[in-house]
């Protein structure tokens, strides 16, 4: 979808019912994505990933690359080469603007931090004001690196020095990317780093990372979820690898899809890091159909409500939300703590967003309860949050009446098509005139 703006507001009306003919566009795992992104930065001589995105966390990364004077190619409209650094980043030249992305600060700073030069990060707000580097930052600092916050404490914008001196800290992770990020840093060093682990959530998306490792052949020995040894620093030689399809981007039309009983097929999205969210779904009653290459959605019977920890399908909470306000008995998430420190507190913003929208919905003490509901249309803020608004859009899409949704082209930082992807299922959506 092409926009001027990320604040762009669209008007959404009820769906019509099609018989679709949909070749999604996904974009590749947006996790698997920026780890095979940040190994190639780090290999010795070039690595060759197929497949990639053009996302906004691709486009952060590539700013990156220039800043630090990283070469890298374009084959093909999604084959990327990169030159990699051997293990050391070279100093930026100026300040990094990591913009939206979580997920890139806590992977970099590790890695710069590696360096004995100082590196300054800044962001967006939401990386200014929301989103914690502190957990992070306090395990670098018991590694041996120096920070300095330039505003407010544990948040962007802020400034690190390496180099890492000492081989053991005390992680509390209450975000899988912290550790990741650490694992990353720990992998360039000429000596062993034990992390000891407290509060550890979304294990599956550290095993991500640990099974990159076993890829490249770096040796670690880990003791679930206590602690993690990274053995020394292997040589990591460029690779070739080609990225699979997102699971989390295709939710969203598997949701749409369930919302107004159609059919859908899809390429095959497994194995990913949440595919446990399939079994949420075909408890909560939807009929998949999974083969070695596609993945079938047939029309199903009416919804129930289901009880699910989602402590390692975090990303899926949005989608489950929705689809639960039309199940025929009340839902329950729990394991979402990680949720309040994404792009916005999700928990909290979905129940503001969809309680605009008449439905019954409340959290507390962790849980997300939803009963079913009749929802309507309403003015909807997209908080600046890619899952966010592809979410709300899956709501006024079922609601009675016309809804609009601001802040849209968000959804650019993982699944750029979706506007246009939705529209072939059905979805009815145009532009605010301003």
């Amino acid at each position: 979808m092409n926009t001027r703006t990320q604040e762009q507001t669209l008007v959404i009306s009820p769906s019509k019912t099609i018989k679709p003919s949909l070749k999604p566009s996904l974009p590749a795992n947006k996790s698997e994505q920026l780890r095979a992104l940040l190994f190639a930065l780090m290999a010795q001589g070039s690595s060759t990933i197929q497949h990639v995105s053009h996302t906004q966390d691709v486009a952060t990364f590539l700013s990156f690359c220039d800043n630090c004077k990283i070469r890298y190619s374009w084959s093909t409209p999604s084959t990327l080469t990169i030159e990699g650094t051997c293990g050391l980043i070279p100093t930026a030249k100026e300040i990094i603007n990591i913009g939206n992305s979580g997920i890139l600060l806590r992977f970099l700073t590790p890695l710069m931090a590696l360096n004995s030069r100082p590196t300054s990060f800044m962001g967006d707000e939401s990386m200014a004001c929301l989103r914690p580097m502190n957990q992070q930052i306090e395990a670098l600092s018991q590694l041996g690196s120096q920070t300095h916050y330039h505003q407010q404490p544990g948040h962007t914008p802020f400034s690190i020095q390496g180099p890492l001196t000492q081989g053991h800290c005390h992680l509390r992770a209450t975000d899988s990317q912290y550790l990741s990020g650490l694992i990353y840093a720990a992998c360039f060093r000429n000596t062993t780093t034990t992390f000891t682990l407290s509060n550890l959530c979304e294990h599956s998306y550290v095993q991500l990372t640990l099974d990159w490792l076993t890829k490249l052949g770096i040796h670690y020995t880990l003791h679930p979820w206590s602690s993690l040894t990274i053995h020394g620093r292997p040589p990591i030689h460029g690779f070739n690898h080609s990225l699979p399809y997102d699971l989390g981007s295709a939710l969203f039309l598997m949701t749409y899809t369930l919302l107004h009983q159609q059919a859908l097929k899809l390429p095959n999205v497994l194995p990913h890091p949440e595919e446990n969210v399939l079994q949420h779904l075909q408890r909560m009653g939807a009929q998949l159909n999974i083969q070695p290459q596609s993945l079938c959605l047939l029309p199903s019977p009416p919804l129930q409500g289901i009880r699910a920890n989602l402590n390692n399908d975090i990303d899926s909470l949005t989608s489950l939300a929705v689809l639960a306000t039309q199940a025929s008995s009340p839902s329950f998430f729990t394991g979402i703590k990680s949720a309040e420190y994404k792009e916005c507190n999700r928990p909290e913003k979905l129940v503001e967003e969809l309680t605009k929208m008449q439905a019954k919905i409340t959290y507390t003490n962790n849980t997300l309860t939803i009963y079913p509901s009749q929802l309507r249309g309403a003015n909807l803020n997209g908080h600046k949050d890619h899952r966010m608004v592809m979410a709300l859009f899956l709501a006024a899409s079922i609601a009675e009446g016309s809804s609009t949704i601001n802040n849209t082209s968000w959804v650019n930082k993982s699944y750029p098509n979706f506007f246009t992807d939705i529209k072939k299922l059905g979805g009815i959506w145009w532009p605010l005139s301003s």
